[in-house]
C-alpha cells in the first residue's frame, strides 16, 4: 500500500538516530533559551521540534517498522530543515549580539588611545594603543589612571588646560585629552591620546615663518624710517637751498635799499619784513626736528604773521600727533611760501572705518588765498608728507581750487 511502506533496517536506523538527535538538541536549546534571555518566539519553535523529533523517532525505533509514507517522504525532510534554519538564524543572532568582548576589539581597533577610570586610579578599560604608549612613555603597564596622568604631565612639552603634548621616542607626537563622563551616577575619567604629529610639525613650521616675517617687517620698518628721514632730509636741504638763495637776493635788495636811500622801489620796512619772513622759513627748515609738537608749529604761524584757527580736537597720540605735526607744518610753509596766506583753516574730527573698523583723524587743512590755484605739483613737502602717512596706514589727498586744500587721513593710537 501506499500509506506505508517496509523500511530497511539500517535506514531505519539512520532516521531513528538523527530524529534523537534533533529532539535531543532543540529540547537543549529551550532549556538555554531562559538563560540567555531569548524571545519566547524562539522557546516555542525548539518545544515544537524536540516534540516533533521525538514523536517521528517512534517510528523508527525498531528497524523493521511500519512507517507511513509521509513521515518517511515529508516528515522527515522538513523536520532537519526546520532545524537547521532555526540553528542558522540563531547563530546570525548570536554573532551579531554585541557583547562586552566585541566593545573592546572595537577599540582596540581605534586610531586613538583610550584609558578610563574610577576616581583613585582604578582602570575600566585601557585599548592596545594606550597600552603600548604606556609602557613606551614609562616603561611600565598601565594599572592606575591617576598616575597615569601625574606622569603625562612630567612627560609634557606643552600644556594647557585640557590637554598635554608628549612626544614618544620614535620621534611621534600624541595629545592626551582628559574628560570627565558619568556612568551609573559615578564619575567615570576618560584619557584620549590623538596622534598629532603632522598637525604639530605643521605649526612649528608655521611659528618659525611668522617669526620671520615679523623680523622681517621690523627690518622693513627701520628701512622705511631711515628712507623716510633721508627723503625728509633732502627735501629740507633743497629748501635750505632755495631759502638761502631767497636770502641772498633779499640783502641785495637791502644793500641798494641802503645805499640809495632816495629810490622808491622798495621802503626799508617791507624788506627788513621779507627778511624775517625767510629767516623763520629756513630756520623751520631744520633737519635736525624733522619730528616736531604743536607748540612749534604754533610759534612758527605766529612768527610768519599766520593766525592758525582749529576746529575739532587734534590728535594727542604719538604716532598720530607726529603725522598731524608734519601735515599742519608742511601746509603752513607751503602757504607762507608760495601763496602768502595769512590764515589757515583746520578741522579735525575721528572716524571709524565701516570696513575695516579701524579709527582714523580725518584732518581739513586750508588756506585764505583769494586767487585760482589750477595745479600743485607734487614734490618736495608734500611728496614727503603723503610717504610718511602711507607708511603709517594713512592717505593723502590734494585739492586745487580757491586756494590749496589738504585733506589728511591720519591713523589713530
Amino acid at each position: 500500500m501506499m500509506s506505508e511502506m517496509i523500511i530497511p533496517g539500517a535506514v531505519s536506523f539512520v532516521l531513528y538516530v538523527l530524529c534523537v538527535y534533533i529532539a535531543i538538541v532543540s529540547a537543549a536549546f529551550f532549556v538555554k533559551s531562559f538563560w540567555v534571555k531569548r524571545s519566547s518566539s524562539y522557546r516555542i519553535i525548539y518545544f515544537a521540534l524536540a516534540l516533533t523529533a521525538n514523536l517521528v523517532s517512534g517510528y523508527f525505533s525498531k528497524g523493521s517498522a511500519h512507517a507511513p509514507f509521509g513521515a518517511m517522504m515529508y516528515g522527515v525532510p522538513l523536520l532537519v530543515t526546520a532545524f537547521l534554519a532555526v540553528r542558522l538564524i540563531s547563530k546570525e543572532y548570536t554573532d551579531t549580539k554585541i557583547g562586552p568582548e566585541s566593545v573592546k576589539e572595537c577599540v582596540d581597533r581605534l586610531p586613538t588611545g583610550i584609558c578610563c577610570y574610577f576616581e583613585g586610579g582604578q582602570v575600566k578599560l585601557v585599548n592596545d594603543l594606550m597600552s603600548r604608549l604606556c609602557i613606551e612613555l614609562t616603561g611600565e603597564r598601565l594599572s592606575d589612571g591617576e598616575w597615569f596622568e601625574r606622569r603625562l604631565k612630567e612627560l609634557s612639552i606643552a600644556d594647557d588646560n585640557d590637554a598635554v603634548l608628549v612626544q614618544t621616542l620614535d620621534g611621534r607626537y600624541y595629545s592626551f585629552r582628559k574628560q570627565i563622563a558619568d556612568l551609573d551616577g559615578i564619575p567615570l575619567k576618560e584619557i584620549v591620546a590623538s596622534d598629532v604629529t603632522r598637525e604639530y610639525r605643521l605649526t612649528a613650521e608655521l611659528k618659525e615663518k611668522e617669526e620671520q616675517v615679523a623680523a622681517l617687517n621690523i627690518k622693513l620698518k627701520e628701512l622705511s624710517e631711515e628712507s623716510l628721514k633721508t627723503a625728509v632730509e633732502k627735501e629740507v636741504l633743497t629748501a635750505k637751498v632755495r631759502v638761502h638763495d631767497d636770502l641772498g637776493r633779499v640783502i641785495l635788495l637791502a644793500r641798494r635799499c641802503l645805499n640809495y636811500r632816495d629810490n622808491n622801489f622798495m621802503s626799508l620796512e617791507k624788506t627788513a619784513e621779507e627778511v624775517r619772513k625767510q629767516a623763520i622759513l629756513m630756520l623751520s627748515e631744520s633737519p635736525d626736528e624733522w619730528r616736531r609738537d604743536y607748540g612749534y608749529v604754533f610759534r612758527t604761524a605766529k612768527q610768519l604773521g599766520m593766525k592758525l584757527k582749529v576746529q575739532g580736537k587734534i590728535p594727542q597720540g604719538e604716532r598720530s600727533r607726529r603725522l598731524a605735526v608734519s601735515a599742519l607744518n608742511c601746509a603752513i610753509l607751503n602757504s607762507a611760501r608760495h601763496a602768502g596766506a595769512d590764515q589757515i583753516n583746520v578741522k579735525c574730527e575721528r572716524v571709524r572705518d565701516e570696513a575695516s573698523g579701524l579709527e582714523f583723524y580725518d584732518m581739513s587743512i586750508s588756506d585764505n588765498v583769494n586767487f585760482q590755484v589750477e595745479k600743485v605739483e607734487e614734490k618736495g613737502g608734500l611728496k614727503s608728507l603723503r610717504n610718511e602717512l602711507e607708511a603709517e596706514g594713512g592717505s593723502l589727498i590734494i585739492r586745487v581750487g580757491q586756494g590749496v586744500g589738504l585733506y589728511a587721513r591720519i591713523p589713530a593710537d
